[in-house]
């Protein structure tokens, strides 16, 4: 689905190492930030994440600045994404990536950004029936060539 995101205030914590680290980054923020909490944690994924090993900004959408330790405050762009909702465990989210990526690739689209995820729902049943909305910026292929001739 394509739809357009406000840009966001959000207090984040860049990381360059294993997936199991964010748990403890999420803990540290909601430490920091407090009553600040505006909405979903997030995850925006830089380009080096592969396998195991991510280069990750986790962040919360708060509703001031906040710094504190590693705890960063920052404007998070908005824009067009195309997005996809993901029901289910995260170890089955490269499934639903996949899936939007081919979605992308067919729908003449440039992406223009760090894909995101957001933590709708997290489920603490045990169950991880967890709801995360994947989110690609993007533009469309006729926006390139109108900046290419610039």
């Amino acid at each position: 689905m394509r739809k357009d995101v406000p840009s966001l205030l959000v207090a984040s914590v860049h990381h360059r190492g294993p997936c199991g680290d964010c748990d403890a980054l999420f803990a540290t923020l909601r430490h920091t930030v407090g009553d600040a909490v505006a909405g979903s944690a997030l995850c925006v994924f830089g380009i080096a994440s592969a396998g195991d090993s991510l280069d990750v900004e986790c962040g919360l959408p708060v509703t001031r600045p906040v710094q504190g330790g590693p705890v960063r405050t920052r404007h998070l762009p908005g824009g067009t994404v195309l997005a996809a909702t993901h029901r289910g465990p995260d170890r089955t989210l490269a499934e639903s990536w996949e899936a939007l990526y081919d979605y992308i690739e067919a729908a003449n689209v440039d992406v223009v950004g760090a894909r995101r995820e957001i933590y709708l729902e997290r489920d603490m049943s045990g169950r991880e029936e967890h709801v995360t909305e994947l989110q690609v910026p993007v533009g469309l292929a006729q926006d390139r060539g109108a900046r290419d001739a610039r």
